[in-house]
């Protein structure tokens, strides 16, 4: 981001974001927008699946904010619905349980 201040051509800064920045927290809400952030106090209290995940992804977008507020960067977040695939790690992780949800009824 320090890069495309300094660089004076750009016009938009695009942030990946996760729904890990959104709605981690104890009870989920039927509609989330701009202003919800995932509860941090949760997400480190539960530890569960990807937690570590969630809390990276929401430091780094809460800063990201911050930053371009801070140098009237225009900032634009995207939340990828889902990505689903293949997975090294021991456990399912958050996305793909997500993903399965509607078939398995959780």
């Amino acid at each position: 981001m320090k890069a495309c201040i300094k660089a004076k051509t750009v016009k938009k800064f695009i942030f990946t974001s996760s729904a890990g920045t959104v709605n981690a927290e104890e009870h989920q809400r039927t509609v989330y927008d701009e202003s919800n952030w995932s509860d941090l106090e949760f997400v480190y209290a539960k530890k569960m699946t990807g937690w570590m995940y969630f809390v990276s992804k929401t430091l780094a977008e809460q800063a990201a904010w911050k930053f371009a507020k801070e140098n009237n960067l225009d900032l634009i977040t995207i939340i990828p619905t889902l990505v689903i695939g293949p997975f090294l790690m021991p456990s399912m992780p958050p996305s793909l349980i997500t993903g399965l949800s509607p078939l398995t009824g959780k």
